[in-house]
């Protein structure tokens, strides 16, 4: 395997996780490499083959072979991209890293953009979007675009902060953000956890314009699609986060209607009580008592919750200063 010493340090690193991308693998690093070559700054591509059961690692080492700034690491099993990238990220040198799809999903012209962002700008993390003016979806399925967008729109209210995308790769991080952050998702949720323990550490995020274009093409010409169990898998994986991020939100926004609607329920059988019309056989004060009584319990999770919460938020900032401590102590 190739050491970083073999060659001067970087200051770019661009990371790519694959899996099972033997066909296109080649010419889409070489379309990078292209692209790259024309920057004003130094760079290096790390690929990361995540356990493939394809020729994925033996193109990744003719590549690394050919190239002395491409560096290749591999996983004996498949592990989630979340895995892929924190391999990246361990062994990335540039003093910005950026991480991008194998498929080519987003363009290489996107790499010189986020650095370009990054370095005009204060911003410790850019992230390319498609949802947001300049920005678009090209050959997308329409089905897997909505929920994309509607998905990104919840998940972006329970962050509180003004972005139009968090679970896209399409990132540039200065150094000092990912020696920050103590990562330990597996999978495709490390783009969310990234951003919100990012986000909880005070560090400054932008976006810019970026066109997604699906690359990924059946023989009959149609676009392939995610199966519905990957889909709803990660579906559900949001769906938990978002309750994590804003657990008062969720719970109390339930249990505040069950209060409401108790309420409402106890108005109408004193109106029924007071007009000699209340019919004692009917279970309508159970009903009342029980919604009340649901409501109650409702929004005391939700305190509960939300000062788990903030104990979170507080373990990801001693977690940081820690792992800042370390890294200082080991220079």
């Amino acid at each position: 395997m190739p050491k970083l010493t073999s060659m001067p340090k970087p200051h770019v690193s661009v990371i790519i996780p694959a899996y099972n991308e033997e066909g296109v693998l080649q010419r889409n690093v070489e379309e990078i490499i292209s692209t790259l070559s024309a920057a004003p700054w130094s760079w290096e591509i790390i690929l990361v083959n995540d356990g493939s059961s394809d020729n994925t690692g033996k193109v990744m080492e003719l590549l690394s072979r050919k190239y002395k700034q491409i560096r290749a690491f591999h996983h004996p099993f498949n592990r989630g991209r979340g895995a892929a990238m924190r391999t990246g990220f361990d062994n990335a040198g540039g003093d910005i890293i950026v991480t991008l799809d194998a498929d080519l999903s987003y363009s290489p012209r996107h790499v010189t953009a986020l650095v370009a962002a990054i370095e005009k700008s204060n911003a410790d993390i850019v992230q390319g979007s498609p949802y947001m003016k300049g920005g678009r979806a090209v050959n997308v399925p329409f089905f897997r675009l909505f929920l994309s967008r509607m998905g990104n729109k919840i998940l972006t209210l329970s962050f509180g902060h003004d972005l139009t995308v968090v679970t896209g790769i399409l990132r540039a991080y200065r150094r000092h953000v990912l020696d920050s952050l103590n990562l330990k998702s597996e999978g495709k949720d490390i783009h969310l956890e990234i951003m919100s323990k990012a986000l909880d550490l005070g560090f400054k995020v932008k976006e810019i314009p970026a066109v997604l274009r699906w690359r990924k093409v059946k023989k009959n010409g149609k676009p392939a699609r995610k199966s519905k169990f990957k889909l709803a898998r990660l579906l559900s994986e949001h769906l938990a986060f978002t309750f994590s991020e804003t657990p008062f939100l969720l719970l109390g926004s339930v249990g505040l209607l069950f209060v409401l609607a108790g309420l409402l329920l106890g108005f109408y059988i004193i109106y029924l009580w007071l007009h000699a019309t209340l019919d004692p056989t009917r279970p309508i004060v159970y009903l009342m008592v029980l919604l009340l009584l649901s409501g109650i319990q409702g929004l005391m999770f939700a305190f509960l919750a939300s000062q788990n919460r903030s104990q979170r938020r507080e373990l990801i900032i001693i977690q940081s200063q820690l792992r800042n401590l370390d890294k200082k102590l080991k220079k």
